[in-house]
Formats: structure tokens, C-alpha cells, sequence
């Protein structure tokens, strides 16, 4: 089982006391699910040990004509437009890595973000709301990749702009209990397109080659990489993510969430399946500070324990 525990379970910890990042993510750091209580802009930074990666967020809000409309004799709609964007990057050979050799040792992904929001809420208790999106995701990503030679084990270097796109759309709930506390549920589903490829499926090696030799010496170099075939696909990416929020002690701040991933039209539809906890700030269910997840890939062709990821996600944001 490949387990990436860091430190940051400390400060995941050290985090509880900060504002929020988006939602809850999968191992590659993605979620469906996107902050929009409250409708306002806000700028975000989190990382994801699995992935390895830093990602910047951005949303910005504007009011839509007729934004303000009358439900009922209690309950409002709000409508905004939403504009941002996602900036990441993704570490190579570790988290403490992100400059090697002179050089920039990351992948490199950016998307643009446009959708609508709405939210219900009643004007007598705005603590239940039912905010929703809709939104149109699209991007290029950048990046390397070492390949060996089985032959001769000498290592080229590919180097790929892949394009990728999704639609979204989620929503989220506020039931009572009997005790008229809230509880809190959040789902979302992505279907999308992308360039991809199969080096996740690729063995790692390490090939030597001889520079030089003498009667009493030779020298050689290492060179690190993926062995095997490469392949690219035009992949249909399925995503579906839950979550709920219960009220435990007093206060809605821990969840339970579950995803399932399938990448449509790639060799033998990989699926991914997780599931993992999160934290809330009290009464915001889209505040999520941090969680933890258990991944497991390609459930229908691996075995569910050799090929899974733990992992600890956090971000920050300035809203």
C-alpha cells in the first residue's frame, strides 16, 4: 500500500484555526466541489500530499441582473456570475524538490473557471442555505517525463502541453434534526475531457550508461525514468463526490466524505474509488479546512490494498 503521511498531519491540525479552502479533494488533488457560501470572491492555496502538488484558486463574483429575486414570503434567491481560475503545481521526486539540479522539477497545470451560483436562503434563518453551481472548467497542462530504454536503458525526455475540460455542477443540502440542529450534505458530479496518458501504469527503473574506463576505474552516470510503452489517450473523466456534515458535540465540523473516479475510454475504464474526513469551520459546510483520504486505484483490475494512497490535504483562504 504506497501510504504519504508528512508532516503536514500537524499542521493540518495547526490549520483548524484558519479560514477554509475549497472542498474535500481526491489523491490528485481535484474535487468537484467548489466554496460558494456567502457568494463572495476569495483567493485560495492548498496542498495535497499525494499528489505532491500546490494549487492556486481564485473565484470572483458579480451580480446578475435581477440577482436578488423573491421566493417566497420568507425566502430569498441570490445569482451571481463566477470567474476564476486554478494555478498548479505538481512536484516531482517530492514535496522538498520543487527546484532540482538548477532547475524547476515540477508539472505545471492552469484552468479557467466560469459558471453561475445561486443560493436559497430564509430571511429569518440564513443559516440554512441551499447554495449551488454550475460551472465550466478548461485548462492545458505542462509536463516532463523521463523514459528508458529497455534496450540500452538511455533516457529521453518527452515533454507534453495536454489540453483537458469539464462541466460541473453541485449542490448542497441542509436537513434537520429532531432536535432542529442542522445537518449538512454535499454532492457534486463532473463529466469532462483530456488528453492523458499511462505513466502512473509505468514501472520505475534506473538505467547506467559508461562514460569512460581505465584498467583501474570506469565511469558512468545514473539516469532515472518509466519503462514500458508510453501511451497517450483522449480520456472522458467521470467524477462524483458526497459528503456529509453532521452535528456531533454541539458543533457541525467533522464530515465524512466518499468519490469514485472512472476514466472513460482509457484502457480497461480505470476506476477510482476514496473516502476519507474533513473539517469544517462550525455552520459553513463549503469551509473546509483540511482532511484526510484513503484512495484506492483501479479497483476492478488491482488489488484494493497494493494500490492505494492515504493522504492529508489543507489550504488556506483569504475571502
Amino acid at each position: 500500500m504506497k501510504i504519504k503521511i508528512t508532516i503536514l498531519l500537524l499542521l493540518t491540525a495547526l490549520s483548524l484555526s484558519t479560514k477554509a479552502q475549497t472542498v474535500f479533494e481526491d489523491a490528485s488533488g481535484e474535487s468537484v466541489l467548489i466554496k460558494n457560501a456567502d457568494l463572495k470572491d476569495w483567493f485560495n492555496i492548498r496542498i495535497n500530499t499525494a499528489s505532491e502538488s500546490f494549487t492556486l484558486s481564485y473565484i470572483g463574483t458579480r451580480n446578475l441582473k435581477d440577482g436578488q429575486v423573491k421566493n417566497s414570503a420568507t425566502e430569498m434567491i441570490s445569482r451571481r456570475s463566477m470567474l476564476g481560475f486554478d494555478l498548479k503545481l505538481k512536484v516531482k521526486d517530492g514535496i522538498g524538490n520543487v527546484y532540482k539540479q538548477g532547475k524547476l522539477n515540477t508539472g505545471i497545470s492552469a484552468a479557467l473557471i466560469w459558471g453561475i451560483q445561486k443560493e436559497n436562503y430564509d430571511t429569518k434563518t440564513p443559516i440554512y442555505t441551499r447554495p449551488r453551481s454550475f460551472y465550466l472548467k478548461a485548462g492545458l497542462s505542462y509536463d516532463k517525463y523521463a523514459m528508458l530504454d529497455t534496450l540500452n536503458y538511455s533516457k529521453t525526455e518527452l515533454k507534453k502541453l495536454q489540453p483537458f475540460a469539464s462541466l460541473n455542477k453541485n449542490w448542497f443540502y441542509t436537513s434537520k434534526t429532531s432536535n432542529d440542529n442542522p445537518v449538512y450534505s454535499l454532492a457534486g458530479i463532473s463529466f469532462g475531457y483530456r488528453v492523458t496518458n499511462n505513466t502512473e501504469d509505468l514501472d520505475d527503473g534506473i538505467g547506467s550508461t559508461l562514460l569512460g574506463s581505465a584498467p583501474n576505474y570506469s565511469v558512468g552516470k545514473q539516469d532515472a525514468g518509466k519503462l514500458g510503452d508510453y501511451q497517450t489517450y483522449h480520456s472522458f473523466p467521470l467524477r462524483l463526490d458526497y459528503g456529509i456534515l453532521p452535528r456531533l458535540f454541539g458543533k457541525n465540523i467533522l464530515g465524512i466524505n466518499a468519490f469514485a473516479r472512472a476514466g472513460i475510454n482509457e484502457p480497461k475504464t480505470p476506476i477510482n474509488l476514496g473516502t476519507g474526513v474533513f473539517f469544517s469551520k462550525d455552520n459553513e459546510p463549503t469551509n473546509v479546512v483540511g482532511g484526510f483520504g484513503w484512495q484506492f486505484n483501479n479497483v476492478v483490475h488491482k488489488s484494493l490494498m497494493s494500490n492505494s494512497s492515504v493522504f492529508v490535504y489543507i489550504g488556506y483562504t483569504i475571502q
